[in-house]
């Protein structure tokens, strides 16, 4: 009867799968070996995978609403057998013992009172365990975000992988270990690139460790075009995050370092990161300089200062225009009235001046 009865919630459990919801049911994060949940409704069973991480199991809220816990080699599972539910709120679900991390668990089966699948994903908690795992710090529509620890290059994901590859500047030497090889992929490295990928369809459960080890001399900086795929062949959303190796890593892509490690260092203004003059020189020879040859010939000059006799301002005395001759003409009269005012033209000469004789003495 017990066997019958925990092999019915198991199956209840499995078969509750197609039934989730578009909303957040259930928050799990890991403290040491405590698996802590935060739960919007009564939790009536659980199940989920470990790779052999587990070694018992027991305890926590599970135990306290009178669960039945059992770990097995792969597997935890916990319900109640007289439809006891753990309330809806925050506590530690159960106690876990082994070398537990975050990545080592998987496929989690939540189920209510009513039998339906509860959405569960991993909250930001602490895993207790040095996997490379944690808070990665990248945006919210990430599915894989990663870190680089030394040459260990750690992830984060919401979601199987079934999949990866890079490219790298010829930094990478080599690559495998890491979950990737825990979960029987085929790792390889060539001079510029890396993939990984399963024979048998296996994929790397969603949560936090080290995805593989690279040698050579490996910085952020030197590995990009990251395609990680799901087990349905889906492209994975793949950032960098903000990771944490002891020591600072530029994060801005307009540094001249970027994702090396210490502060970001830019290029001086008008040359690029390897100094060359990005931008047109001046008459002076200055990269980016803004002196240009006056109307006088002269770089960085003001144009023409001399004033001329006509009023105009040249370069020098030798660029006015020739001063004209003055010559007088006296206009003589004879006239049988007294003149009150005259004007007359005259031809072919230029009158810059008209003065003295009777006029002016009258």
């Amino acid at each position: 009867m017990y066997l019958n009865k925990f092999n019915l919630i198991a199956t209840v459990l499995m078969a509750t799968l197609f039934s989730f919801s578009s909303a957040q049911d259930v928050l799990l994060n890991l403290d040491g070996g405590d698996l802590n949940y935060d739960s919007s409704v009564d939790i009536a069973g659980f199940q989920f995978s470990h790779n052999g991480c587990v070694t018992s199991a027991g305890g926590g809220d599970a135990a306290a609403s009178g669960f039945a816990v059992s770990a097995s080699g792969s597997a935890v599972i916990g319900f109640s057998f007289t439809g006891a539910t753990i309330p809806s709120g925050s506590g530690t679900l159960v106690e876990l013992g082994g070398d537990v991390t975050q990545g080592c668990l998987s496929d989690f089966i939540f189920s209510d009172s009513s039998g339906n699948a509860l959405v569960v994903n991993w909250g930001s908690g602490d895993d207790g365990g040095d996997d490379g795992g944690g808070e990665a710090g990248c945006s919210d529509d990430t599915d894989v975000c990663l870190t680089l620890d030394g040459g260990d290059l750690n992830y984060d994901s919401s979601v199987d992988i079934a999949g990866f590859q890079f490219s790298h500047n010829g930094c990478v030497t080599s690559a495998g270990g890491g979950d990737a090889a825990a979960s029987g992929f085929a790792v390889s490295a060539s001079g510029s690139a890396v993939i990984g990928f399963s024979f048998t369809g296996a994929t790397i459960p969603s949560g936090s460790g080290t995805l593989v080890e690279l040698g050579g001399d490996v910085t952020q900086g030197c590995l990009s075009d990251f395609i990680f795929s799901d087990s349905s062949g889906n492209a994975l959303v793949v950032n960098w995050g903000s990771g944490d190796d002891g020591s600072d890593i530029c994060d801005d892509i307009d540094a001249c370092n970027y994702g090396e490690e210490g502060d970001c260092e830019y290029a001086q203004e008008n040359y690029d990161c390897n100094g060359n003059c990005i931008a047109e020189f001046d008459c002076f020879g200055e990269c980016g300089g803004s002196a240009v040859v006056d109307e006088c010939g002269e770089c960085g000059g003001s144009g023409g200062n001399y004033e001329c006799w006509d009023g105009s301002v040249v370069c020098s005395d030798s660029d006015c225009p020739d001063e004209p001759e003055a010559t007088y003409i006296d206009i003589l009269y004879s006239s049988d009235a007294d003149i009150a005012g005259f004007q007359f033209n005259m031809d072919g000469v230029e009158v810059i001046g008209a003065s003295g004789g009777d006029a002016a003495a009258n």
